[in-house]
């Protein structure tokens, strides 16, 4: 909600052109940063809890130095060759403003890969604080104030100076949450140990999942960005982070049953779990719809006394804030396939997802611009829900 607070903030300070400018760097940061660890962020969740519960702290600290200097050298590698290959005017986006946005957000790419894969290491060795509190409140802070003193000083601020404040920002609260994690008392007393490619070996094949996932998510902001105006992909991403932030919704009803079902379906209680997904599922497709119209009538009465601008196109809109609903349909299901260990169709089913969204936006933008990137994000969450829904319930034999 946070990140949603920061959007709606820059879409009335900003002059809309440039906000969309700004939203499709921003965009392709976010897409490449939970890419840069090579998977040692997910790998985080199950290595470093067992070694401190085996009492090898030498290890946690040698998996938390590597797990740094993998995504430092990575995303400093890919923020400079694809920095260079905007610059020069080669890109897709050709020698734009678009190219420029994207090439100064890209300054921040390590800072802002190093934010999430050490937000994932504080969460796995149970520091709440230093998990959340320099990625989701400091840094949109830290953000709001520069931008808030930008618009101050000379008026609505260009691209360029918020993409380098974004930037900015992000390496500086990476450096501090660095800091924040090495000086931890379990940590802080032990010399690093661990082979540090032999974790590269096991993490890498992870980032195919976190791939699939990311271009679920970003592909139709970055192809539409492709041919779109500025305004028109500055109203796609504000929208879009609405739907995010619907999406709370469904990540707080599966959260909270996706633990009960592992201890249904680890004891042998295969009809509570089942009736367990069947009510989350109808509870998370319910809000969401419910959500849905709430913030469309909302926005379409609030937006003409505020930026008119913002509600230029309902029919986007609309086709954004169900997606959330769609993807309620397979909710916990592709949990279940992992307590079957089933990982392998679960993966699969993100890859479907996601080459689903891509496909759509390839086939369809060219000719349906916006509103064919809106619809994207429903096909993905019907492709995903049609395969988990056979799987689980064809070839698992579930019950819903």
């Amino acid at each position: 909600m946070v990140n949603l607070a920061l959007v709606t903030t820059l879409s009335l300070a900003m002059a809309l052109p440039a906000f969309g400018e700004f939203m499709y760097g921003r965009g392709l940061v976010q897409f490449a940063a939970p890419l840069m660890s090579l998977g040692f962020g997910v790998m985080a969740m199950r290595r470093l809890p067992s070694y401190l519960a085996l009492g090898e702290a030498a290890f946690a600290r040698g998996f938390l130095r590597a797990l740094g200097r993998t995504t430092l050298l990575a995303s400093v590698a890919v923020a400079v060759a694809a920095g260079v290959l905007l610059l020069s005017g080669l890109s897709p986006l050709g020698d734009s403003d678009r190219a420029l946005a994207s090439a100064a957000a890209l300054i921040g790419l390590p800072g802002f890969a190093l934010l999430v894969a050490q937000t994932q290491a504080a969460r796995a060795l149970g520091r709440v604080h230093a998990a959340y509190a320099p990625q989701g409140l400091a840094q949109p802070v830290a953000f709001a104030a520069v931008v808030a003193a930008l618009w101050v000083w000379g008026g609505p601020p260009g691209f360029l100076p918020v993409c380098i404040a974004y930037a900015g920002t992000q390496l500086a609260l990476a450096a501090i949450q660095a800091a924040l994690l090495v000086r931890l008392p379990e940590l802080a007393r032990v010399p690093p140990a661990g082979d540090a490619f032999a974790w590269l070996r096991e993490a890498a094949p992870m980032t195919l999942s976190v791939a699939a996932q990311n271009v679920a998510t970003f592909a139709p902001l970055l192809i539409l960005g492709l041919s779109a105006d500025a305004v028109t992909v500055g109203l796609f991403a504000f929208y879009q982070s609405l739907m995010q932030g619907l999406l709370v919704i469904n990540t707080a009803i599966f959260g909270a049953a996706n633990p009960k079902l592992s201890v249904h379906l680890s004891l042998g209680r295969r009809p509570a779990a089942e009736r367990l997904a069947r009510r989350a599922r109808l509870a998370a497709a319910g809000l969401s719809a419910i959500g849905a119209a709430a913030g469309w009538a909302g926005l379409m009465l609030l937006a003409p006394m505020v930026r008119p601008a913002l509600s230029g196109e309902p029919v986007v809109l609309a086709l954004l804030l169900a997606a959330p609903a769609v993807n309620a349909l397979s909710g916990p299901l592709g949990h279940i396939l992992i307590i079957e260990g089933r990982r392998g169709w679960e993966i699969m089913t993100q890859n479907a997802a996601a080459a689903a969204t891509v496909l759509v936006c390839i086939a369809a933008i060219p000719a349906y611009g916006v509103v064919a990137a809106a619809a994207a994000p429903i096909a993905a969450g019907l492709v995903r829900a049609a395969i988990t829904h056979a799987l689980v319930f064809g070839r698992l034999g579930y019950r819903m």
